[in-house]
């Protein structure tokens, strides 16, 4: 999966700006919907995130 709202945000507005913080709330959101759904299917204990994190 890939957010790349948050990477434009980034760098469309800069990463402290409102709408930069706005971004990573609803990738939060996602993931944690992601975390649930795997619980409630008793998956999370077998799965591995890995989220690799860039700057430019």
């Amino acid at each position: 999966m890939y957010f790349e709202a948050v990477d434009h945000a980034g760098h469309d507005c800069g990463p402290t700006a409102p709408e930069t913080q706005a971004a990573l709330k609803k990738v939060d959101a996602a993931l944690s919907a992601l975390r649930d759904g795997l619980e409630a299917q008793d998956l999370w204990d077998q799965t591995q995130l890995i989220a690799p994190l860039t700057t430019a």
